[in-house]
């Protein structure tokens, strides 16, 4: 599903009340489309309660221009509607009717300062200085704001009556050109799931986000991950950057999951095989799931063991061991860990030894 509707509610309370109204109403759309919606709720980093309503209508591949064109109009059918509704609704500070993002892209727009949709950027002067110029963020939205709120702002310029007790700055349309064709009925109904295929193109964003990565723009190399993920969903290796990336996010269970998807395609280069199972002992050693981080660096640990190439990898892998066993209480499981790191670098033992030494003085 895609999310078309997200509303700040300051409160959970109020935030559960809004997602429960939307949670399950069904619409029925063009060409005789019933559409579902599912409600959610959210925390942003400020800690204030969002409500989101999610939509299935476009939840298929569009495969050409006229495809694209025909998803346009179901996203303004599906903007209709969602106005329709907050005659009714329970009511909320602001919101904004977006032109589908996906679920897994919500907690990066709800965690992320830099795309200015937060509580206290709003009322903050900056913000009141941007109103003017069409204040946007990386996602093309309408801006929905109470009457009441937009008040509280001083009623910044350019916002325009929207229904009863609401007023909105809009974004701009996208221009439709071309011809406008409805995919097979099957593809719309989620019978049948379609994947475009570009591994060229999937290859160079997939480069492009190793750069970002590397120049520390974390949010915008996962936005290219993504992109690149779409495009080409059975490479073992996007998969996996992208698990390290989410990982130096913090962003855990996201991260857990991108090691799943790479473990079932089975990476076929060594270092790779090897890396995403450190990754998942690290993941869930962070958890605190230190058993099951234990079996993954047995697992890293199993692979061509006697493989010189492999040992600086095999080296990390069982100082990780002997760390998690320490916590364990399994000193001398620990120790023979530690024995097993020397075998791997036998040149720099400095690590080594102060991990040897902290284990013995316990």
């Amino acid at each position: 599903m895609g999310v078309i509707f997200l509303a700040q509610c300051l409160t959970q309370e109020k935030a559960n009340s809004l997602a429960q109204y939307y949670d399950g109403l069904v619409w029925k759309i063009r060409d005789d489309i019933t559409s579902k919606c599912e409600g959610l709720v959210k925390q942003d980093f400020e800690g204030n309660w969002w409500g989101c309503v999610l939509n299935d209508a476009t939840n298929w591949t569009a495969v050409d221009v006229s495809e694209s064109n025909y998803r346009v109009l179901i996203v303004e059918e599906l903007h209709s509607l969602i106005k329709d509704t907050f005659v009714s609704a329970p009511p909320f500070e602001y919101g904004m009717r977006l032109d589908i993002i996906k679920r897994e892209d919500l907690d990066t727009l709800l965690t992320d300062s830099s795309y200015k949709i937060h509580y206290s950027y709003l009322i903050s002067e900056k913000a009141q200085n941007e109103f003017g110029s069409r204040l946007t963020t990386k996602y093309h939205v309408d801006l929905i704001l109470s009457e009441s709120f937009w008040t509280r702002l001083n009623k910044p310029q350019n916002f325009e009556f929207f229904v009863d007790g609401y007023v909105y700055l809009e974004a701009l349309k996208e221009v439709i050109s071309g011809d406008i064709k409805a995919p097979p009925k099957d593809v719309l109904e989620g019978k049948t799931m379609r994947v475009s295929l570009d591994y060229e193109k999937a290859d160079s964003l997939y480069k492009k986000a190793l750069d970002l990565r590397a120049q520390r723009k974390f949010i915008d190399a996962l936005d290219y991950f993504n992109q690149a993920q779409i495009l080409y969903p059975f490479s073992p290796a996007i998969h996996l950057d992208k698990a390290i990336t989410l990982f130096t996010l913090n962003r855990l269970s996201e991260a857990l999951s991108s090691c799943d998807s790479c473990l079932i395609l089975k990476p076929n280069i060594v270092k790779d095989a090897i890396m995403v199972r450190q990754l998942k002992g690290d993941i869930l050693s962070k958890q605190g799931k230190l058993e099951e981080a234990l079996n993954f660096f047995d697992e890293a640990l199993s692979i061509h063991p006697n493989n010189h190439h492999n040992f600086q990898e095999h080296y990390y892998s069982a100082i990780q061991k002997a760390e998690i066993l320490n916590q364990l209480g399994r000193k001398k499981e620990a120790l023979d860990a530690c024995n097993l790191a020397v075998r791997f670098n036998p040149y720099d033992q400095s690590r080594t030894r102060a991990l040897w030494s902290k284990i013995i003085s316990q």
